[in-house]
């Protein structure tokens, strides 16, 4: 259920089934649940790009590390700072196909089928659209 200020979650459920001759039904239905402002973390002071040469150099890795953050110049003795938020969203669509037979010469069967997409692991921390507007920001790039 969504809360006045438009996040949470939604679910809806349709079903319909049909009766196959006496002993048969066929049952199609769709499953459907939309999340909107869910909890999310983003990686705020993550290593900007030049960091990766920090391996090829040979020198002091955790130093260069550390000089490539965004907020090393304000606050060096910060590493990793992760950011609470509700930047995420998530979807689920899918269609679900049942089959039934009831007591016909001493068989019952029932037999579904789901069709879904895969579900996906959520981005991780510092990969999402908004960190990636936010880290061209600080380096001066105007974000599309």
């Amino acid at each position: 259920m969504l809360s006045e200020d438009g996040d949470g979650l939604q679910g809806l459920d349709l079903n319909v089934q049909r009766a196959i001759g006496n002993w048969s039904s066929l049952q199609v239905g769709y499953v459907g649940q939309r999340g909107i402002k869910l909890f999310s973390l983003l990686e705020i002071n993550q290593p900007n790009g030049p960091a990766a040469a920090c391996f090829e150099g040979g020198g002091d890795y955790f130093l260069c590390e550390q000089q490539n953050r965004p907020f090393f110049n304000q606050f060096p003795f910060l590493g990793e700072t992760t950011e609470f938020g509700n930047a995420e969203n998530s979807s689920y669509d899918g269609l679900q196909v049942t089959y039934k037979t009831r007591s016909w010469k001493g068989l019952n069967v029932v037999a579904g089928c789901t069709y879904a997409p895969p579900l996906i692991n959520p981005p991780a921390i510092g990969t999402s659209t908004f960190r990636t507007a936010l880290t061209s920001e600080r380096n001066g790039a105007t974000a599309t």
